[in-house]
Parts: C-alpha cells; structure tokens; sequence
C-alpha cells in the first residue's frame, strides 16, 4: 500500500503528535514530520521498517501481538511509551493505536497517535514528591490538614490528620458530626461557635481544644482555621491545619511545677533563715532565765513558802517549754539535725502513744498493726515522736465528734511513687509509717499547699500551720518521704516513708 493513497497526510505532518500508520503485519508505512525530533533514524528510514526493529525497548513483539490482537476485534489500545529527542531528553508519550478501515469497512492498516505528556508527567512527579514531603513534614511536626466543603458539607483530611484524631483513615467520609463527639464536652460549645463565627465571617482565630483518644484519655490540639470564598463573596470552603499540642502543654505543665517547687524551696529556706536566727536569740535569753530560775530553785530550798516555791517552779517548767519550742524551730531551720541513731519505728510509736494518751479524747479511738521484727532507721528519736504527735494531734483535730485512727507499720517497697510534700520520684525499701483517720478529710485543691510553713485549715487559735512544715523538714532531712492520700468527709492518710538503715549507716 501506497502511502499517497492516505487522505490528509499534510494535516498529519502538522500535528504536534507522533503520528503513525502499519500495515498489518507491523510495517511503517507512513510517519510525521514530528518523528524527525527523536534520536533515530531520518524520516526516510522508518519507512519498511517496524517500530519494534527501531526501537526494540519500547516496542518489543509483546507490544505488537497485543495491539494486532485488540484491533482486530475493532478496539484500541493505549499504553506510555519513552523516547529521547535528539536534544538528548528524555520524553513520555501516551500512544493509541486504533484500525484504520478501507471499503467494506475492513481493516487495512493500524494508526498510532502519540501525545507528548511530559510536562504532565513531570508535574505529576512534583506534586507526588511536594505531597510526600508535605505529608513527612506534618507527621514529623504533628500537623495534619483537613477541609469542609461547605456546600455539601462533605469533610476531607490528610492521612496525617486521621493519625491525629485516632480515626482510620478507611472512613474517609468523617461528618462534623462525628468530629464533634470526639471533642472533650467541656470544649464542644466553644468548637461549634468557633466554626460557626468563622464561617459567618465573625472571627477567624486560631483556637485550642481536647480531644478523646482511643484509650479514653484525651489530647490537647490546636486548630488554624482559613475561609475561601466564591466570586459572590460567599464562604464556599473552611480549611486549615490542626497542630498536636499535648507535648507543649505538658511541658508548659511540667515548667511550672517545677518553678512552684523553686519558690516552696525558697520561701522555706528563707524562713528557716529568718527562724534560725530568730530561735537562737531567743535561746540565749532563755538559758539566761533558766539559770537564774535555776539558782532562785536552789536558795528557796531552805526558805518555806509554798506559794514562792510554786511560782518559780511555773517559771521553770514555761522556760523548759520555749525551749523545747525552740528546738522545734531549730529542727524546721535545719540549724538542729538532732542526734540520728538506729531506731526501733515500733518502739517509738509505742513510747510516743503514752504521752499522746492524756491529750486525746475518750471518744477517739486508736487502732496499732504493727509488724514486727522490722528493720531499724537512722534518726533522732525525739524529732520522730515529734512527727509522730504533729499527724496524731492533726488526725485528732479532724475528728470533731469522735472517730478512730489507725496506725500501721511495715516494710515496703515503693517503684517511683511521687513525694506529696518535695514533688520527687522516689523508689526502694522502706519503713512504712502509715496514720490514718476518718475524719473531715482535706480540701481539694490544696494538698500541694499543705507543707507551706504558716498554711492552715484550723480554726484561728487552734493550730499555726507549722505542724506539717515541721515534719517535711525532719524527713527530708533524713531522706524520708511523704505520701498524703485524702477524700473529703471520709478522712486522711499519710504515708511516711523511713530509709531502711544499711550494714554502712549503722556501722561505728
């Protein structure tokens, strides 16, 4: 066949495609002007010759039995071929071979037509490549994108928001319904009116809500909302980022716990300072009164008047208990550490219960479980009963019309549990020491406030608020720790926490 017995081979050779006709038996028999930019053969030369002779990777016999077979059956074929341009690029054409019919409506020869979809394809990789990088850089940052068509109210988001929200990304028809139930309920009504402000073009400020995760606790999120609009100015399209923010507000958290614990730190070194000083002034005037009362003692004995005898010895017993007061001070100042030595708990909770026995009401009952046999602590025996009477004297207060406290001994062995008082993790062997009461309870909120030296709930008169201080100073001191556990109108526990003394410790 002839190629000038093919109608419009002028139009062809005009064509920006790769236009092409084979015989049947897949011989060139007429190509375009366009095949002369590719790195091959002159024009001339593709005549007689096959594509698959040509070009052998890109058209191998494959390729042939395939297109022959599908238009002999009167269909088309469309696959992507490669070649490069006598520039030496590289470029992709989408080539369909269709039959070509003479008379009768039988098939002569076979058209190929080929489009140039290079550009495409190099913008299909940038995109594929600029989503890739996109998609990385939320997933790294915590970020994933979303729209809300506002016409047919259909949701979409990225793969990394589904990530975010703890939905999979399978339900890809996600309705503001569903968004909504995820929200934590004390922050649903300021979603909605903010979704419903930006949309009516109130306000478009970015906003902050938790939302629930699988395991029921919830995440802390920030949403940057954005409003598009039709060439009528009206809002067609609300979209934007949403960002994972739980890490910055724990940390956020976390700082200022941290600079609370500063200041507690520095308030009671302050005012241990301030004590210090003050204690040791008022000691020196004391031992002054104590002498003399002392000498006044000692002439008086030979004089007989009872009534002296009894004033000085008022006097004595007032300035034994500044002193002790004193001491006190000095062990909340830390200018006094006491005498540490190995200690018997058990032995001293049972001393120290005798003297409690005159100042507790008939009506408060109190129960001991103590284990025995339990190893001995480093510490100053009068500075633990001194811990032991400021939780009992405490528990007592509480218990306004009568009730019980219990106390428990035993070891323990504690894996990083939080110190109520100095906020530390603290973990291993211990002595516990455990006092509690079914009383009032404490108040919500202020567990955290109840070591700061002068902070009380008493009644004016009936306590200064230094019995806790007091004791957080005598057990750090010796690397004890406190645990407060209280629920309002059913009581307190604390927890003391005692180092169990060591072969090292103990030795001379």
């Amino acid at each position: 066949m002839k190629i000038d017995n093919f109608p419009f081979n002028q139009l062809y050779d005009l064509s920006p495609n790769l236009v092409a006709f084979t015989d049947l038996s897949s011989t060139i028999i007429y190509v375009n002007k366009k095949y002369a930019q590719l790195e091959g053969p002159d024009l001339v030369n593709y005549l007689g010759n096959s594509f698959s002779t040509l070009f052998p990777h890109q058209h191998c016999s494959s390729y042939w039995e395939k297109d022959i077979f599908a238009i002999k059956a009167g269909n088309s074929t469309t696959r992507e071929i490669s070649y490069r341009h006598i520039d030496g690029k590289i470029h992709t054409y989408l080539s369909t071979q269709a039959p070509l019919l003479g008379k009768n409506n039988k098939i002569i020869a076979l058209g190929s037509n080929g489009v140039d979809i290079t550009h495409y394809k190099n913008s299909q990789k940038k995109l594929e490549k600029a989503q890739l990088d996109l998609s990385l850089a939320q997933n790294v940052a915590g970020i994933g994108s979303w729209e809300w068509n506002l016409h047919n109210q259909e949701v979409f988001c990225s793969n990394e928001t589904y990530d975010l929200l703890g939905i999979s990304a399978e339900n890809n028809n996600i309705s503001t319904e569903t968004f909504l139930n995820l929200i934590h309920p004390d922050d649903r009504a300021i979603v909605q009116y903010k979704l419903t402000a930006a949309i009516e073009k109130l306000e478009l400020d970015n906003f902050e809500y938790r939302m629930l995760n699988q395991d029921r606790s919830y995440r802390h999120f920030q949403i940057f909302p954005r409003l598009e609009y039709d060439h009528r100015g009206k809002a067609t399209r609300l979209f934007g980022l949403v960002h994972d923010i739980t890490q910055q507000k724990m940390n956020t958290a976390e700082k200022l716990d941290i600079e609370k614990r500063v200041q507690q730190c520095q308030k009671i070194e302050a005012l241990g300072k301030l004590t210090s000083g003050i204690a040791h002034e008022f000691n020196n005037v004391l031992t002054c009164i104590l002498g003399y009362t002392d000498l006044s003692q000692r002439v008086l004995n030979n004089v007989k008047n009872e009534k002296l005898h009894r004033y000085i010895n008022e006097i004595d017993i007032a300035g034994k208990n500044a002193r002790d007061l004193v001491k006190q001070l000095l062990i909340f100042s830390h200018s006094s550490t006491g005498k540490p030595e190995p200690l018997s708990v058990k032995h001293i909770i049972t001393d120290t219960l005798k003297v409690l026995a005159p100042i507790l009401p008939t009506n408060i009952t109190i129960n001991l479980q103590l284990a025995n046999q339990l190893p001995n602590i480093l510490m100053d025996s009068a500075q633990l009963s001194q811990v032991i009477v400021n939780l009992c004297i405490n528990a007592r207060d509480t218990l306004r019309n009568g009730g019980q406290i219990d106390i428990f001994l035993n070891q323990y062995h504690s894996n990083h549990i939080t110190c109520s008082s100095c906020q530390k993790l603290f973990h291993g062997s211990y002595i516990k020491l455990s006092i509690k009461d079914n009383g009032t309870g404490i108040q919500p909120g202020i567990i955290s406030k109840i070591f700061d030296p002068y902070f009380s709930t008493k009644e004016l008169g009936r306590g200064q608020g230094m019995g806790l201080s007091l004791t957080h100073g005598i057990l750090h001191r010796y690397d004890g720790h406190i645990v407060v556990e209280s629920e309002q109108n059913f009581g307190s526990t604390f927890h003391l926490f005692f180092p169990i003394i060591t072969a090292e410790k103990s030795s001379p």
